[in-house]
C-alpha cells in the first residue's frame, strides 16, 4: 500500500463489457454499532462505475479500490471547496452591491446551479483525469 493512494474496499455488484459497477463498503464500524438502523451514515448506498479492467471479476466479490491522494483532494476541492468559496464571493458581492437578500440568495443558489451545471457538462474530462484503480 502506498503512502500516495487512498485505499477501500468495496463489492462488485455488475459488471459489463466496458464497466465494473462497485458499491463501496463504508461500514466497517457499523457491526458493532446499537444505533445503525438509526444512523445516516449507515443507510447510504454509495455506487462507483470504473472502467473495465479485462481482469477476471465476479460479482460479489470484494476488491480494493485506490485513487491517487492528488487526484482525491481534486475531487474533493472541485465537490466541496469551490462551491462554498462561490457562495460566499456571490454574497458578498451582492452586499457590496447593496442588493436585497432575497435577490442575493437567488443569484448565489442560480450561480452554485450553473457550477454544478458546468461540472456536468464536463464530466467525461473531469472522470477522465480522476481515475479509480482496481487493486
Amino acid at each position: 500500500m502506498s503512502k500516495n493512494n487512498l485505499i477501500q474496499n468495496a463489492t462488485i455488484v455488475a459488471i459489463t463489457p466496458q464497466v465494473i459497477v462497485l458499491e463501496l463498503c463504508t461500514h466497517e464500524s457499523c457491526g458493532t454499532c446499537q444505533a445503525k438502523k438509526m444512523c445516516a451514515s449507515g443507510a447510504v448506498s454509495r455506487k462507483v462505475t470504473v472502467v473495465n479492467d479485462s481482469m477476471p471479476h465476479e460479482i460479489g466479490q470484494t476488491v480494493e479500490l485506490s485513487i491517487s491522494r492528488s487526484m482525491g483532494l481534486w475531487a474533493t476541492l472541485l465537490a466541496y471547496f469551490f462551491p462554498v468559496v462561490l457562495v460566499v464571493a456571490v454574497l458578498f458581492i451582492c452586499q457590496a452591491f447593496t442588493v436585497s437578500e432575497i435577490l442575493s440568495g437567488v443569484v448565489t443558489l442560480i450561480m452554485v446551479g450553473l457550477y454544478f451545471l458546468i461540472l456536468r457538462l464536463f464530466r467525461d474530462k473531469i472522470s477522465s483525469e480522476i481515475t479509480i484503480t482496481i487493486l
